[in-house]
Order: structure tokens, then sequence, then C-alpha cells
């Protein structure tokens, strides 16, 4: 990712593609932070024009997921600031647009599992089992401590499992 990152940073059709190869992450958060899809389309647009604004400034392309994600919860939460209000709705044939069909179950029932937690627990679920980000990028992201992340995992499952029953699989 490193490579294309350097590339996006010069090329047009690289930014795309690297802007691409985050969509699915990007729906995925946004759809933890926010209710409906006018405002996650917004959120998300309005990330990418600011990263293809300032994707020169980052200096350690590695950084770049963790970058872009912290951008798009602050995009979310000024939306969700204005608005105010918090109601999950699942409208199955509009997330077609945004995301695979094959993806659409496995995510949908994803968002159903933890629609009862904290909206942080959501964000730091969805980020750590679904999209795959460690408990250190995830407190980078979310500007916590790792640890801090680390109970809010432990603390949601705990929730979930007491909600629900049964155990989470552990992530490797």
């Amino acid at each position: 990712m490193e490579e294309l990152v350097k590339k996006a940073k010069e090329d047009d059709e690289a930014f795309d593609e690297l802007i691409n190869s985050m969509k699915n992450d990007l729906y995925c958060i946004a759809r933890t932070r926010l209710d409906n899809l006018d405002d996650m389309a917004d959120a998300i647009q309005d990330t990418i024009l600011t990263c293809y604004k300032n994707i020169q400034k980052l200096k350690n392309n590695k950084v770049f997921k963790t970058w872009l994600i912290k951008i798009l919860i602050s995009k979310c939460n000024n939306i969700y600031n204005k608005k105010k209000k918090y109601n999950i709705s699942i409208e199955e044939n509009e997330m077609d647009k945004y995301i695979e069909v094959n993806d659409n179950l496995e995510k949908m029932n994803f968002e159903m599992f933890i629609k009862n937690l904290s909206l942080d627990e959501q964000t730091i679920l969805t980020l750590y089992y679904y999209s795959g980000y460690t408990t250190k990028e995830i407190g980078h992201i979310m500007n916590k401590n790792e640890n801090t992340i680390k109970t809010k995992i432990r603390r949601a499952k705990d929730k979930l499992r007491e909600e629900y029953g049964g155990e989470l699989y552990e992530r490797n």
C-alpha cells in the first residue's frame, strides 16, 4: 500500500485506485457513525476530498489508512453532531451502491449484532474485527490510549456475551 500511496501523491489514477481499495472500510466505518446513506455518502465524499487536497502533506505513507479513517471519523462526527440523532436503518437495495453484493449479508449481520452498543464501541469493534486494525492503530485513529481500546473491546464483548450468549472469536 505504501507504494500506491506514493504514486497517488503524483497521479490521479493511482489516487482513485487507492481510494477504491479503501471503499469498503470507509463505508463500514461511516455506517457505524451515521444513520442514513446520504449522510454516509457526504462524509465519505468529504473525506476523499480532504484526503485528495492534503495527501501531499502526509509524511509517512505507512500511516495512510489510519490517517484516512481518522479524517472520516471526524467528518462523521461533524455530521452526527449537526443532526443530534442516531437511528440505525438498513436499506438493503441502496447499500449495493457502496459495497460488493456478496459482503452485504455479512456486514448487515455484524451491524445488527453491535447495534445496541455505544457509538464508540461500535466503531472500535468495526475497526478491530471487521477492518482488521490493531488496537494500537485504533488508539491512534480515535486519540485514545491502546489500553483504553483493549478495555473497550473487552467490555463491548462482555455486553454482547450478556445480550446474546456465546463467545466472540478471538482474532489472531
